[in-house]
């Protein structure tokens, strides 16, 4: 009985007849054109000026059963890029055929194809070179003629540059080909780094067993809390639980969800527009359209979670207080240090390591590259929450600036809870003062470094000294966290009934009003600044970077002082839907593991991707199934172990009985997450 392999062989010979015919009618042309014609592509496809010997001489094969028309060489050479369709709408990326190339074998198995993607610089005109910037922000190939070439696998990145240059130096331009360019069916044996990442996953996993075995031998009564800290009995309860109590902010359940889709929308846009197109004259059409306002200001989702991490800092500070306890600084920082840091230690641990592996294509070596390098060298700032000042531009786990910035004003916070509990006035005339201050260094900061403004993502790339500069800089925008420890303070107030707020009916409306009207503008304006024929103004920028996140916060902070008061209506039963506590609890997860997960399934892929409407909303839709899926395992197997080692280590010390009550809905003090 023939196998698969020779049915095809088989079949090759009536098919590449087939094909001879098919050229004859669509391609008509003499055969000495033709020879010709194929001689001078494969003359620049096939390095064979490389430096190596060892290169040229298989090269030289592989050139001459080409023009033999020796089926393993035409293989090779068709499966590096042509020229494409949509040239002039911009498609001038192009990936060739990855699998085709890694599969095709020389004689004797002599060598293999090996998948080479070769950057260009100097290609294309001046004008649109700008989309390049010196020192990027957001890790993205370069924006010029992008192509690959399939190759011996005995040619190292060096020849393959020192061949395409000779080609590109008649236009003036010249080529970008790193080892990480370079992909074959050869893999690598495992580092060190990753066997100690294999072994530590699998210890976790050991650990994960046997507690859940303990848990279920043992008598209730007889139960050691500290073993049964990685039981999957243990940790999926909790997980699943919808419990709540009436001191809980509940609303808080349904805006966590909400801005982590938020985040994901953007993140998701991100990824696309980074990958090569087949036609990225599409996002250039319609980086102005209003619909697309709400993907373009993704990067406000953060401010609802700092507004959020302040009220909940004040929150259960001022709880924890009321009954009682005595506040210690050092635990205060060690348990939210504790609580945070294995969960992000372990993602950190996956870039570091073993996560190259997760998956392959034509861009996902140069892809990984850029953040494995990040994470290799820059591991331990990321690890001390510092990353989002030192180094910017090279963040391991990209998306942590945000712990960084939160942890930091979680530190900084003291300052003002205990004048919040013991001097009410003080610490609202400090929390006013540093809103001024913060407020006013980011004018300056702007000003001074000529800040651009614009959304996630700008034609030219105009903000992307923005991010580096103002946006992730935690001093400058803090005004959205101080706003949250104000809220906390007048919703602990109302919920003990020291404080009675009540508002008329125009009142309500007034503030539902301003608010949609504050959450709008902020959102939409970006339009303006988006168009491709804006010129930046600074008199339009600097303002509109610096306020429309105040304007943001404002909207929101009426959002929720309504839902706390008894005006959100059907909102606010949304929003406190008890089926969202699970997803809450599971949102630090998801934020650690989307990004990802949206670059593995992004360059992964085979040919250039699709700008389409439909298409993207499909990827968000698997995009927040699979990350929340990670967040889940992740919860389980590491932030809730690590959680409950940490609340039997402190506790007697900083544990109080408000504790488990809380972590179903409102993250407290000691406990918070994202």
């Amino acid at each position: 009985m023939l196998s698969e392999g020779d049915m095809v062989d088989d079949m090759l010979p009536s098919f590449m007849s087939r094909v001879k015919v098919m050229r004859e009618v669509l391609l008509p042309m003499p055969e000495d054109t033709l020879k010709e014609a194929l001689y001078h592509a494969g003359s620049y496809l096939i390095p064979l000026d490389s430096e190596t010997e060892l290169c040229r001489n298989h090269s030289n094969l592989m050139f001459e059963s080409y023009l033999k028309y020796d089926l393993w060489a035409l293989r090779m050479v068709d499966a590096s890029s042509k020229l494409p369709s949509g040239v002039l709408d911009g498609h001038m990326m192009d990936i060739g055929s990855y699998d085709q190339c890694l599969t095709a074998e020389a004689p004797e198995k002599l060598f293999s194809g090996q998948m080479c993607i070769v950057e260009t610089k100097g290609f294309i005109p001046d004008v649109i070179n700008k989309l390049n910037p010196e020192k990027p922000f957001l890790k993205t190939f370069r924006v010029d003629l992008l192509f690959s070439v399939c190759v011996p696998s005995s040619c190292t990145a060096q020849d393959v540059k020192s061949h395409i240059d000779i080609a590109l130096n008649s236009v003036n331009a010249s080529s970008f080909v790193s080892e990480s360019n370079c992909s074959s069916n050869v893999s690598s044996p495992l580092k060190m780094k990753e066997w100690i990442a294999i072994f530590l996953i699998g210890l976790i996993v050991v650990l994960v067993i046997l507690s859940t075995v303990y848990e279920n031998s043992c008598l209730e009564s007889e139960k050691n809390n500290l073993l049964c800290a990685f039981s999957l009995e243990t940790n999926v309860r909790q997980m699943l639980s919808t419990q709540t109590t009436p001191a809980a902010l509940t609303c808080l359940n349904g805006l966590r969800v909400i801005a982590m889709i938020w985040v994901i929308l953007g993140h998701r846009m991100l990824q696309m527009i980074s990958f090569p197109s087949i036609r990225p004259k599409t996002i250039i059409e319609r980086i102005d359209d209003p619909i697309l306002a709400l993907i373009e200001n993704a990067q406000l989702s953060v401010e609802i979670f700092f507004l959020m991490s302040g009220i909940l800092v004040a929150y259960g500070y001022l709880r924890y207080m009321k009954k009682g306890h005595k506040f210690n600084v050092f635990y205060f920082y060690m348990y939210r240090y504790l609580r945070l840091t294995p969960a992000l230690a372990m993602m950190v641990l996956l870039y570091a390591t073993i996560g190259v592996r997760f998956s392959n294509g034509p861009m996902w070596r140069k892809f990984y590259d850029m953040v494995n390098s990040c994470c290799y060298y820059n591991w331990w700032v990321t690890l001390l929450y510092i990353n989002n000042y030192y180094d910017p531009y090279n963040m391991c786990v990209t998306q942590s600036w945000f712990l960084a910035s939160d942890f930091q004003l979680y530190v900084f916070s003291p300052v003002l809870l205990i004048p919040l509990h013991k001097k009410p006035k003080l610490g609202f005339l400090l929390i006013v003062l540093f809103v001024i201050i913060t407020t006013s260094g980011s004018l300056w900061n702007a000003i001074t470094k000529d800040l651009k403004g614009g959304g996630a993502f700008t034609f030219d790339r105009r903000s992307e000294d923005t991010f580096a500069k103002e946006y992730i800089v935690t001093h400058w925008r803090a005004t959205s966290f101080l706003v949250g420890m104000a809220l906390g303070y007048v919703f602990f107030k109302v919920k003990q009934g020291e404080l009675v707020l009540k508002l008329s009916r125009a009142k309500v409306w007034a503030g539902w009003l301003l608010s949609i009207f504050f959450i709008v503008f902020s959102v939409f304006f970006i339009i303006v600044l988006q168009n491709p024929e804006y010129v930046p103004k600074r008199w339009v920028d600097i303002p509109y970077m610096v306020f429309h996140r105040h304007l943001f916060i404002a909207g929101f902070a009426w959002i929720i002082l309504a839902c706390i008061l008894g005006h959100g209506g059907y909102l606010n039963q949304f929003l406190s839907w008890n089926i969202l506590i699970p997803f809450t609890r599971l949102t630090y997860g998801a934020f650690l593991t989307h990004v990802l997960i949206q670059s593995i399934e992004t360059y992964s892929q085979r040919v250039p991707g699709t700008l389409i409407a439909m298409n993207y909303w499909f990827h968000i839709v698997a995009d927040f199934t699979l990350s929340y899926l990670a967040g889940a395992v992740l919860f389980l197997t590491v932030e809730a172990p690590c959680g409950n080692i940490a609340a039997c280590c402190f506790e007697g010390k900083m544990k109080s009985k408000e504790v488990p009550e809380n972590q179903a809905t409102e993250m407290p003090v000691i406990s918070q997450r994202l």
